[in-house]
């Protein structure tokens, strides 16, 4: 997956899943107006909390458990495949796992030197969720989220690219962030290419030449 993706208004998050965003106004409010999130940007999730599903923000992308120094950047993306076998991903997987709202999200393609973003939505620009992970850092009091990742569906696959982000609608989101610890096998079940419709946008190419850690974050997909 891109290092960024298309993140909802307010209203939008509402209108996809009140209960899940009853606190959006309080929380999202102090979140920059931008409409792109990038990795290492704070955006909203919902996860499962003490007092049941809440709304925070937290930081797109999750450090390594053995990474003191917080230099770099950090992961972005897990791999569905090795959510079991990581010792990274292992324990978030089993008992903090998360959603975040989304319009749409982007994917390189094309020939090295002339490549470009393809973005895709949902019809109508219907809202959705990334079914996420996430952690404590090592170091410090703050949080991050990495989006899951699995097999894509055939629209992603036609612009040659072997995953896609996981993804809900907002009764899958609930199912995903659990309401009670699951066995690793139902939660697992989940982890889909999505069945639904995907509309693809080619975007102009850039007009100079990305550098590879901006094309992909320089983030590790683990």
């Amino acid at each position: 997956m891109c290092n960024h993706y298309s993140r909802l208004t307010v209203a939008e998050v509402e209108k996809a899943e009140r209960e899940l965003a009853e606190a959006v106004e309080r929380i999202v409010g102090a979140i920059p107006v931008e409409t792109w999130g990038w990795s290492k940007d704070h955006m909203p999730v919902v996860y499962r909390g003490e007092a049941g599903r809440t709304l925070t923000t937290m930081r797109w992308g999750v450090w390594p458990y053995y990474e003191k120094t917080l230099k770099g950047r950090p992961v972005v993306n897990a791999r569905d495949d090795a959510l079991l076998t990581k010792n990274i991903w292992k324990h978030s997987a089993r008992n903090k796992r998360c959603v975040a709202a989304a319009g749409g999200f982007f994917e390189w393609t094309g020939p090295e030197g002339a490549k470009w973003e393809v973005l895709f939505t949902l019809p109508n620009q219907k809202p959705f969720f990334f079914g996420g992970i996430w952690s404590h850092d090592p170091v410090g009091e703050d949080r991050g989220f990495a989006i899951v990742t699995t097999k894509p569906n055939p629209t992603v696959a036609a612009i040659g690219h072997d995953r896609t982000p996981l993804i809900f609608d907002a009764e899958g989101a609930k199912r995903w962030i659990g309401s009670e610890p699951m066995p690793d096998q139902e939660w697992m079940a989940f982890c889909q290419p999505y069945a639904g419709e995907l509309l693809r946008r080619d975007l102009p190419p850039p007009e100079k030449v990305i550098a590879e850690d901006d094309l992909f974050g320089g983030e590790l997909e683990v």
